[in-house]
């Protein structure tokens, strides 16, 4: 029993912990677990402050009194809709594409903005942003209508790809592997509600086929069943 205060950033709050939590519930209805989500800088300052007691976080800390441990590996990539001139290509190169592309971009604070600029380096400066939007569903609509490209986590267009609605083009030559991360303060007193839903969280990262565990809901939930029936033998 017990209760539970948790903050997520855009990608992890809506397309992974909402199965994790429902899941964990299912064997620990006695439980409650509140989640909010946040980019990753306002989640940060939630763990920070008391706010939260655990934070799910994709880009890295700064703030001494957290503690972050590695979870598991996502992967991001630039998406477009198939009648974008890019939408016949099975690679985007740079800077050649990039000079060509207007971007739709989250905004300042979001992990997946930060990192994506840190792994275009210079080439950063020659982004065209033409609208910067502040959920993630936001700008795959806005994709999908044509204003442009965005770089997303592959978890999060994981449906629109299989349905044809987007275009996932990886980044020839660079690496869009990126760790997420679970936060807590280090002063923070662990409950007994928190020790067993980070050991249930751990699931993921002991699955061997990485994000792709995530990619549906169904590769999900036969994670999660074997989850439960090791419990059950346990």
């Amino acid at each position: 029993a017990g209760s539970l205060k948790v903050v997520a950033s855009s990608t992890i709050g809506n397309y992974v912990l909402p199965y994790l939590i429902g899941s964990f519930m299912r064997l620990h209805p006695e439980a409650h677990i509140d989640m909010l989500v946040a980019n990753t800088l306002i989640a940060e300052k939630m763990v920070q402050k008391g706010e939260a007691d655990l934070g799910f976080v994709e880009g890295g800390i700064s703030v001494d009194s957290l503690r972050a441990v590695p979870w598991f590996e996502d992967e991001l990539a630039i998406i477009v809709s198939p009648s974008h001139p890019l939408g016949q290509k099975e690679f985007f190169r740079i800077p050649d594409d990039l000079r060509e592309t207007k971007w739709v971009m989250r905004e300042k604070g979001s992990g997946t903005a930060e990192i994506f600029t840190k792994k275009l380096g210079r080439h950063a400066d020659i982004l065209q942003v033409v609208t910067t939007l502040g959920h993630t569903e936001a700008i795959k609509k806005a994709v999908e209508s044509g204003a442009g490209a965005a770089c997303l986590s592959q978890l999060t267009v994981c449906r629109e790809a299989e349905q044809g609605w987007l275009k996932i083009l990886p980044i020839e030559g660079v690496d869009m592997r990126r760790q997420l991360r679970i936060i807590q303060h280090k002063e923070k007193v662990v409950t007994r509600l928190m020790d067993e839903f980070l050991s249930f969280c751990e699931v993921i990262s002991e699955c061997g086929l990485g994000r792709e565990c995530l990619s549906s809901p169904w590769k999900l939930q036969t994670l999660l069943s074997q989850y439960h029936a090791q419990k059950k033998q346990a």
